[in-house]
């Protein structure tokens, strides 16, 4: 098979599926894939998705798609490799790497066959692609950018010749019909007879013949055209006077357009000329104004080092007069002082602060004002005893009375406080019978200390409160007399401390005005050293004032040399803007007009230099007024239009405004012309739609053409005891309804003795479009003009039966072989519209089992025959495909 020039020739997996590395040929007759089930069968007949599709949403494998890459594409990086022969005859290699996930797949090509230790290091480990890259350098390896890049390489689409891995000479849309086919024969899935049909109207679609046509976008549009036609010529007649006015309108509009055409062009050289004379005027003001700028910089240089020698020197005066002052006012504060005798003044009072202060610490440290807060409180406290004593109550009758602890606490539980504190002649009235009560209640507690009267029961621990031993009110009265004695006492001392305290602070205020002095007396003599005393300083202070008044007397003529060139920079700025804001008008002039394509006038290129403002100011005002002359003429075209306007809005025709009042002046003109013109588009219509409805026809007859050539491929294999299969092309009502148009075409081109009035040619139109081709929907497709049916032919009987769909066959087997047969006629058909460059395309067959010896012996026939390559795969070796490469995996 080695003298086909397209095909795949080997396979290669490393570290991919269930395999390390593996490399399986496939220029070969046949191949067996033979295996227990679940050791790679399936997976190595579906990794060929990888090399058809470059989308993996596209992909259809036996588990989801992320098991799908886990499996194919291990973490330590896998490759899918597959060698080709493209079809000029070379050989190229497209490999696919990736990692576990749809992210990490990257797909390169390079010229050659693949080498499985290309892909390894020395320790048998995977290596990138970029590194694979750098030791394939020489055989134009190929990294693509993304990974659905391959898909225009597998159709040598690739802008770069080493991007191509031209394995099929079919177009984009071909070779994805292609891939669909190959990827349903891979899942032998259910095939129907829509299926089909759909792929040969696809297949005709890629022709680029027509198969669908939309009535109501081809058809109606155009009718309705004719009819306005017909709508409109009643009101031409009526139109005449105001498409003459429109007419007189435009043509003074377009006039004063020409005119003011012509103003534009002069204007526009006139500009142009002006602007260049005032940019070479501008520049040459700027190089002045640069000049004066710098000579003004170094002006300015100059002031401002004087002026920072003349801060230097009144700063210098400033400190000197500074010093004479403060030299002047020490040596007057220091008159008939001295530094020891004012020292051991301040000395002494310092002493004298101290004893005062230890005589403070000896007396306390309460203020008076506490201990007179104190001494009230005594008062206060001896004023209340002397008030208890001259009260006589219940408390002191107790006190005196002859009670026990027990009866007295006892006494007060049962006697409320408030009670005890009120006077005896307020509360009781006769105060023995307070006491008798006394006596018998104590009798009332037993043993435990529990009180049972008047219908209590109180425990010891409730009515028993300890009385406290209160002092008798005498003594004290006499203690608080005592504690106001203390009082007065600490008083006399506080305030004698104020006393002292106060000599403390006069003598330290004494003190620091002797320390004051003492510092006085320090800085003088300091200032005296520093600087050599009152006269030197006042003799170096006059110094400093000369040079100051020498440097001031220079400032003023720099500042009048520095102001006259700051007016003169003034004055080439105010120049410049002047001139930039004339330059400015210009260009904006320019701007609005735009630039004139036609040449520069001879009067205006040879005008001379101071003539070229004048020049443009006239050139400009000549052109206003065009332009509002213009503006007139289209005012004046607001009532015509706008009647017009309103005419036009109602027809709502596709043309431009312009083009239909074109139409409309020809029309007032010549209503009989346009009643031929209504007669003609008529016919014009119906020989649109033969036309189009020809070109559907058209479609139909490549299809037939195309099931001619699926049947002549497919009808000499015998599937089972099928001798003979075919399609067959069964006509719908809609090819007689496209026949029709011939009867239609021929009453509207017969001759015009004979031929139909414009009503009776609008009513067959209209009976037509609407109630024939109508009928059958508004876009009549190629699928709508036919269906398909199968026919097949038994050896034994020659019976010949017709089914609708391949499934309906009695045996699971001989549907499945005549699928096959009809997928491979299908493929063969799309790579039969290029006959120059044939290609060799795999196919696999999953559990080769299920089909007999002779079905399986008739589909290697018709492979060898044309140029397929079938890959078999089951669990044990079938004699029947004993001419294939067996190979056992496991």
């Amino acid at each position: 098979m080695r003298e086909m020039v397209s095909s795949i020739l080997k396979l290669g997996l490393i570290n991919s599926g269930m395999f390390d590395t593996l490399e399986l040929n496939t220029d070969v007759r046949a191949v067996h894939l033979v295996g227990d089930n679940n050791v790679g069968k399936t997976s190595l007949i579906e990794l060929i998705q990888f090399l058809y599709f470059p989308d993996l949403r596209e992909m259809h494998f036996s588990k989801s798609l992320s098991e799908t890459l886990a499996f194919y594409f291990r973490r330590e990086g896998s490759y899918i490799l597959f060698t080709v022969r493209t079809v000029r005859g070379t050989q190229r290699t497209l490999g696919v790497y990736g990692t576990g996930t749809a992210d990490s797949r990257q797909v390169f090509a390079f010229d050659g066959a693949f080498h499985l230790v290309d892909f390894l290091d020395e320790q048998r480990h995977v290596l990138s692609p970029q590194r694979v890259g750098v030791r394939l350098a020489d055989r134009r390896f190929y990294l693509y950018q993304r990974a659905e890049d391959h898909e225009r390489g597998l159709v040598g689409e690739q802008n770069e010749d080493q991007a191509n891995v031209h394995l099929f000479d079919l177009g984009r849309g071909n070779f994805r019909l292609l891939r669909r086919l190959l990827q349903n024969l891979l899942r032998l899935e259910r095939l129907t007879a829509r299926d089909i049909r759909l792929f040969l109207n696809a297949l005709v679609e890629s022709t680029g013949a027509k198969t669908r046509i939309d009535v109501a976008r081809d058809f109606d549009r155009k009718y309705t055209e004719a009819r306005n036609i017909r709508d409109r010529i009643n009101s031409l007649l009526r139109l005449k006077p105001l498409i003459d006015q429109w007419t007189a309108a435009v043509e003074r509009r377009e006039q004063a357009a020409r005119d003011e055409h012509v103003a534009r062009l002069r204007l526009s050289y006139a500009a142009q000329r002006y602007a260049e004379m005032l940019e070479e005027e501008q520049g040459h003001l700027g190089r002045r104004a640069a000049a004066l700028s710098v000579a003004l910089v170094e002006l300015e240089e100059q002031r401002q080092r004087l002026a920072n020698q003349i801060a230097e020197q009144r700063s210098r005066t400033v400190e000197l007069q500074r010093m004479l002052d403060e030299l002047q006012r020490l040596a007057e504060r220091c008159v008939g002082y001295r530094r020891e005798q004012v020292r051991t003044e301040r000395n002494q009072l310092s002493y004298q602060a101290i004893e005062l202060e230890k005589r403070i610490e000896q007396a306390g440290s309460v203020s008076v004002a506490q201990i007179e807060g104190r001494l009230r409180k005594a008062h206060d406290d001896r004023d209340r005893i002397r008030r208890l004593i001259e009260s006589r109550t219940v408390s002191h009758l107790l006190a005196e009375a002859d009670l026990s602890d027990d009866q007295r606490a006892l006494l007060r539980f049962l006697v409320s406080e408030q009670l005890l504190s009120l006077p005896l002649a307020d509360t009781v009235t006769d105060a023995a019978q307070l006491l008798a009560s006394a006596h018998a209640a104590a009798a009332r507690i037993d043993p435990q200390g529990v009180f049972h009267g008047f219908g209590l029961s109180i425990v010891r621990s409730v009515w028993y409160r300890p009385t406290a031993d209160e002092e008798p009110l005498a003594d004290r009265l006499a203690e608080v007399e005592q504690r106001i004695l203390t009082h007065e006492r600490e008083l006399a001392i506080a305030r004698d401390r104020e006393q002292i305290q106060q000599q403390i602070r006069s003598l330290q205020r004494q003190v620091n005005e002797l320390e004051t002095l003492l510092g006085t007396l320090q800085r003088l003599e300091e200032l005296e050293i520093s600087s050599g005393g009152a006269a030197a300083v006042a003799r170096e202070l006059e110094s400093c004032r000369r040079e100051q008044q020498e440097l001031e007397a220079q400032q003023r003529p720099l500042a009048e040399r520095v102001r006259a060139h700051q007016d003169a920079q003034v004055t080439l700025r105010t120049e410049l803007s002047t001139l930039q804001h004339r330059l400015d008008e210009v260009r904006q002039v320019g701007r609005e007009i735009g630039d004139a394509a036609e040449p520069c006038p001879a009067d205006i290129a040879s005008v001379a230099a101071e003539e070229l403002p004048e020049l443009f100011r006239l050139s400009r005002e000549r052109h206003r007024d065009l332009r509002n002359e213009r503006r007139r003429t289209e005012e004046a075209l607001h009532e015509p239009r706008a009647r017009l306007d309103d005419l036009y809005e109602r027809e709502a025709p596709e043309t431009t405004f312009t083009a239909w009042v074109t139409e409309k002046r020809l029309l007032t003109a010549e209503v009989d012309r346009l009643e031929a013109q209504l007669h003609e588009s008529y016919a014009n219509l119906v020989t649109l739609v033969k036309g189009e409805l020809d070109k559907l026809t058209q479609a139909f007859e490549i299809i037939r053409s195309r099931v001619a050539e699926l049947n002549n491929g497919i009808r000499r294999v015998s599937i089972s005891n099928i001798e003979r299969i075919e399609l067959h092309v069964q006509e719908s009502q809609l090819v007689e309804a496209i026949r029709q148009t011939s009867q239609l075409q021929f009453d509207m081109f017969a001759p015009s003795t004979g031929s139909l009035s414009l009503e009776a040619a609008e009513q067959q139109i209209e009976h037509y479009l609407v109630d024939t081709l109508r009928a059958h929907g508004r876009e009549l497709n190629l699928d709508d003009l036919f269906q398909l049916e199968f026919r097949v032919t038994y050896a034994q009987t020659g019976e010949q039966r017709t089914v609708t769909e391949i499934h309906a066959f009695e045996s699971n087997g001989t549907a499945i072989g005549v699928k096959i047969v009809v997928y491979l006629g299908l493929i063969r058909l799309l790579q039969g519209t290029r006959r120059s460059i044939v290609t060799r395309i795999p196919f696999f067959l999953d559990e080769v089992g299920s089909l007999s010896s002779n079905n399986l012996r008739q589909i290697i026939a018709y492979c060898t025959e044309h140029h397929f390559l079938p890959i078999f795969a089951s669990p044990t070796i079938t004699p029947t495909s004993c001419s294939a490469m067996e190979i056992e995996v496991g």
